[in-house]
């Protein structure tokens, strides 16, 4: 029961509703994100992830991956083991994305 993390961009928008297409995702296979987070909820340095429902989804737009950047560079520093900060890093490499690109928007989507 992994925390995916996945990039959409809109594909359009009609009256039936806006589309979106993943374009990347860092898979939670081994709950290395979900674990991370679970450890450090509540911590303070994290309140937007903190409040992240771990079996539902989360979207954020470019506008708050700012505050999203600033709290995985704090999960990052806090992450026990290589594998947790690779992922905290692939995850960030995302948000940027999300920054850069226009149309897109990041997912947390728990299972």
């Amino acid at each position: 029961m992994g925390l995916d993390v996945v990039l959409y961009r809109t594909l359009r928008a009609s009256s039936r509703g806006v589309s979106y297409v993943p374009v990347r995702v860092v898979p939670d296979d081994d709950d290395t994100l979900r674990g991370l987070l679970d450890r450090h909820r509540g911590a303070g340095r994290t309140p937007l992830l903190d409040r992240l429902d771990r079996v539902g989804e989360q979207a954020f737009d470019a506008q708050s991956v700012p505050t999203l950047l600033t709290e995985l560079r704090s999960l990052a520093e806090v992450a026990g083991s290589d594998v947790e900060v690779a992922h905290v890093r692939d995850v960030a490499a995302l948000a940027r994305r999300c920054l850069q690109e226009p149309g897109t928007e990041l997912r947390f989507e728990g299972d």
